[in-house]
């Protein structure tokens, strides 16, 4: 809708950046500008549009701003992705993990102004804090991730499991008898 999604005043932007704000885009977008607005709003979680309206002076647009953050976003989850692959498969098959989600046809809203790669960069992150044994951080991640996407709330679930049954460190617990659930 006009007015919904701020026109860049580069034509060529427009036309090259304009494409990654479309559908939820254009809520978490007005979410950021003007903060919660209907009860149709509140379905969207908050920690991404106040990243947003964060970013948004610093860079001049919106759209621009969420591209941004997506991306930055999208980067450190790989990263991290990455190193919690290192933590059990080697070199070739982590970087085979991250190369098999880069490729994946959905991983196109990773890189639109959407919440998803702040989500990857969220649950990834607590995951490896808590192999890592940093609780701390693996909570705040957690808490965080909640924040940003409904289903973060499971991120409770998994961070209970590792902390219970493992595996945790550097390196995985080795398999026990009777542990099926390892």
């Amino acid at each position: 809708p006009g007015g919904v999604v701020p026109p860049l005043h580069s034509g060529v932007l427009n036309v090259l950046l304009t494409p990654a704000a479309r559908w939820d885009s254009a809520w978490y977008l007005r979410i950021a500008a003007h903060g919660y607005f209907s009860p149709a709003s509140t379905n969207f979680y908050p920690l991404y549009p106040v990243l947003l309206g964060m970013l948004t002076p610093l860079f001049g647009n919106a759209i621009l701003a969420g591209l941004l953050l997506s991306v930055g976003c999208l980067l450190g989850g790989l990263t991290l992705l990455y190193r919690l692959a290192l933590l059990d498969l080697s070199e070739s098959a982590a970087r085979m993990t991250v190369l098999l989600l880069v490729a994946f046809p959905s991983s196109l809203f990773l890189y639109a102004v959407y919440p998803m790669s702040l989500f990857l960069l969220l649950t990834t992150g607590a995951i490896y804090a808590a192999r890592r044994e940093q609780w701390a951080l693996a909570g705040l991640c957690g808490g965080l991730g909640a924040a940003a996407r409904s289903n973060g709330i499971l991120l409770v679930v998994a961070l209970a499991l590792i902390y219970l049954y493992g595996p945790r460190g550097v390196s995985p617990l080795p398999t026990r008898s009777g542990g099926w659930w390892r």
